[in-house]
């Protein structure tokens, strides 16, 4: 009795101390565990765990994604935006900028390859409505003045997504991470027999350099990363071929998220996949200080953009306007 006693608290510790440092570090709540024999498997909670920490977003508070006119005028053809895997990121240290760090022990913490990760962790990088005030950003994000900002709303409750998040990015937060490095020090120290695998990966997407804070990024990410149902979604993901220095030859892809409009289940394998899908909505359209030259094209512009958002979206009341400066 005293030995099988004994050969299960050090999983039982793990499990509560780990537990203990996520609340403490992160603040987030959801992580579930797996024993089998001497393996400890934790599982990244859903976007519902990120409630109420320093990630978590208000869903009520509109977002604003910053894109070429270009661009804007294929998401509302095609009815929907794609969010592009990290391997799409000019940023050479995406996802490695945490993942550097936590090296020693990336197996326990993560089980995955880096590139593998990259892969299948997919983004949609938007801004607090804020940023529409801000020339440099404008400047850096919008097409250097010409492109356009568009504002979404969330239809739906972000607590029910399946596998998506809506978070703020950290800057310049490794901090985080430490006490989580030094209890696994402790573990493989004390416990060499046990292996653990903490699931961390999506975790790693929500980090970027003090270098990149002036983006004030607000993302959506969808994890792919190990699916217990490999069939999800897979209809919406598409490869896609990028030819410059930085991304050719990567194994780029994005998947295809249908906007919100009424009647959505178009696009959509069934209807029950409507809540566990966030549902974008757009309400608003602001074209870049140098996106039309005068005010006559403006008013062109602003006419046609309707006609087309409301024939292709059913949008009747989106707003569009130049940007307030």
């Amino acid at each position: 009795m005293d030995n099988s006693q004994s050969q299960e608290d050090p999983f039982s510790e793990i499990v509560r101390n780990f537990s203990e440092l996520i609340n403490t570090s992160f603040n987030i709540q959801g992580y579930t565990c797996s024993q089998n024999g001497d393996n400890i498997k934790c599982f990244f909670p859903s976007n519902r765990g990120l409630m109420g920490s320093k990630f978590s977003m208000d869903k009520n508070k509109p977002i604003l994604h910053f894109t070429s006119f270009q661009a804007l005028m294929s998401i509302i053809n095609d009815g929907a935006i794609r969010l592009y895997n990290l391997e799409n990121s000019t940023d050479i240290t995406e996802y490695s900028y945490v993942s550097e760090l936590t090296q020693k022990f990336y197996d326990e913490i993560c089980d995955i390859d880096t590139s593998i990760a990259k892969e299948n962790l997919y983004s949609l990088s938007c801004s607090p409505k804020n940023q529409v005030k801000d020339k440099k950003h404008w400047y850096d994000y919008g097409e250097k003045m010409k492109g356009v900002a568009i504002e979404f709303k969330i239809v739906n409750n972000p607590a029910n997504w399946d596998s998506f998040y809506f978070s703020k990015i950290q800057y310049d937060k490794k901090d985080d991470f430490e006490h989580l490095i030094q209890y696994m020090g402790k573990v493989r120290q004390e416990f060499p027999h046990i292996q653990t695998n903490f699931m961390m990966s999506p975790f790693f997407a929500l980090y970027k350099s003090k270098d990149f804070h002036l983006e004030n990024e607000v993302r959506i990410l969808f994890n792919d990363i190990n699916p217990l149902d490999t069939n999800r979604f897979k209809n919406m993901i598409f490869k896609d071929i990028k030819f410059d220095k930085i991304r050719i030859g990567k194994n780029v892809k994005f998947l295809r998220l249908p906007l919100f409009r009424k009647g959505m289940s178009e696009n959509i394998v069934d209807d029950s996949c409507k809540e566990r899908l966030p549902q974008l909505e757009i309400t608003k359209i602001y074209l870049g200080p140098e996106c039309v030259s005068n005010e006559k094209e403006y008013l062109i512009v602003k006419d046609k953009l309707r006609q087309i958002v409301v024939e292709k979206l059913g949008y009747e009341e989106v707003e569009i306007q130049r940007v307030p400066w």
